[in-house]
């Protein structure tokens, strides 16, 4: 999997996503880490090191595509990376597999 494959899966905005971005974050967090400032509930900054394998992240797109309701509202693919997004699906082996289903005629 390379950062084409999960730009072309990936239900950006144009708009709101900008590529070169999006893949400065995609290196980062596939190769060293990334070390990303978030918020805990109580509003307290932390820093989190964020790793992911390529494999793991296009599933994490596959999975965010399908659960969205309109691309308009997706969120930018940098902030999406930026904040581990992919790991928010408990079910993205099975939005993975059903985008995988309904895009395979394109492929």
């Amino acid at each position: 999997m390379t950062f084409d494959d999960f730009w072309t899966i990936y239900p950006h905005h144009a708009a709101r996503s900008i590529r070169v971005m999006a893949k400065s974050k995609w290196d980062a967090i596939t190769s060293y880490g990334l070390a990303a400032k978030m918020r805990d509930g109580e509003g307290n900054i932390m820093v989190v090191d964020l790793k992911g394998t390529p494999e793991d992240i296009v599933k994490g797109a596959k999975a965010y595509a399908m659960s969205l309701d309109d691309r308009q509202y997706a969120q930018g693919a940098q902030v999406w990376l930026n904040r581990g997004r992919w790991m928010d699906f408990n079910d993205m082996d099975e939005l993975a597999a059903k985008y995988d289903r309904i895009h395979a005629h394109k492929a």
